[in-house]
């Protein structure tokens, strides 16, 4: 069925770009923050992610619902450098007129290291250099994509506020001659996050961002909106949790977004 099956293409093609590439910061925030975390200290993040869209167009109503695991190991090199190594596992599936296509299991892979650049009072800014390698398990080398790109933080405390501002870039080298002609290989993106911290161990957060579509069936730039809660439950264990909200047609519907991060 056509239909169907450019609804598996779209949503194959988004989650491979964005599990590639995502600008993840602190659950359930996509906005990265420009702190580090010091020489000697680490971070272990196992996070979760559970979406839905649901689309009618021709007669057609559309239902895709895709999930991620990602687990975050984040080390402090030197006082102003961390080094960050993500891996991330993506599935999902379409139903239309009855039909249930599950969508192809994503595995990606991500190098990067968070360099703060200046710092002044309560502004900081940082560079983070990404190098991503994405494929599908079940799939051939040619369902493969190289990622390089980077994103520029600014972080500005305002006690008891906090704010945080990213504008990135990223090229996709992708291997299938499908997915180039489906795909745009430069995706570029911004955000902007506020944390409000309203006791010393619960922290409310809210973000707001857009970025290239990486579909060139469409110029719509997907927009979408997250708030949450991160609690400290211990200094070294925080539990966060929220949902994003796609604030236009190519954004999903909903997503729920959770987390455990431990710190050593």
């Amino acid at each position: 069925m056509p239909v169907l099956r450019g609804w598996c293409l779209g949503l194959a093609v988004i989650v491979q770009c964005l599990a590639a590439a995502a600008v993840w910061g602190a659950t359930p925030l996509l906005t990265d923050d420009a702190v580090t975390l010091g020489t000697g200290n680490g971070q272990f993040e196992l996070c979760g992610r559970r979406g839905n869209d649901r689309d009618r167009s021709g007669g057609v109503t559309t239902t895709s619902t895709f999930s991620q695991v990602t687990t975050t190991l984040t080390y402090g090199v030197a006082d102003p450098v961390d080094m960050v190594f993500e891996f991330a596992r993506d599935w999902g599936e379409v139903k239309s007129q009855g039909v249930t296509s599950t969508d192809p299991d994503t595995a990606s892979f991500k190098l990067s290291a968070k360099l703060r650049l200046f710092e002044t009072g309560n502004f900081s800014v940082a560079v983070r250099p990404d190098f991503g390698y994405s494929y599908v398990p079940a799939g051939s080398s040619r369902d493969a994509v190289y990622s390089y790109g980077g994103v520029v933080i600014a972080t500005h405390k305002l006690e008891p506020f906090t704010v945080h501002f990213n504008l990135g870039g990223l090229y996709n080298d992708h291997q299938s001659s499908a997915d180039r002609v489906a795909s745009r290989s430069v995706i570029w993106s911004g955000s902007l996050a506020a944390i409000w911290q309203v006791t010393s161990t619960v922290q409310l957060v809210t973000d707001i961002g857009i970025y290239t579509n990486p579909d060139k069936a469409t110029t719509q730039m997907p927009a979408f909106s997250c708030a949450g809660v991160i609690y400290s439950i211990t200094e070294q264990l925080d539990l966060a949790g929220g949902f994003k909200f796609g604030l236009n047609k190519p954004e999903a519907d909903l997503t729920l977004q959770g987390a455990l991060v431990f710190k050593f």
